[in-house]
């Protein structure tokens, strides 16, 4: 119940824009039990911050995990490339 309330708040926090608690819910969540939703949020949640090594691994780490997400992952590493780029640019 616990990695469910985790994984539930991550959802809200991301949804808010509150990236520093999306990452703190997801990794208490994670730290239960590697889900391929906390690790996705996690993963959102670094880019937002500006954080894209970190989000590019859980995001690479969920795309080998959860094959059966691969094309969320695919789409958001590539989301997170991008935002990557635009901030060097």
């Amino acid at each position: 119940m616990e990695r469910d309330v985790n994984s539930n708040l991550s959802m809200v926090y991301l949804r808010e824009h509150n990236w520093d608690l999306t990452i703190q819910k997801a990794t208490d969540c994670l730290d239960i039990e590697m889900t391929s939703k906390a690790l996705f949020r996690r993963g959102k949640a670094f880019a937002q911050k500006g954080d894209f090594q970190s989000a590019l691994n859980d995001l690479s780490e969920g795309k080998n995990l959860f094959p059966q997400d691969l094309e969320e992952y695919e789409a958001e590493i590539g989301f997170t490339k991008s935002l990557a780029n635009n901030a060097n640019n």
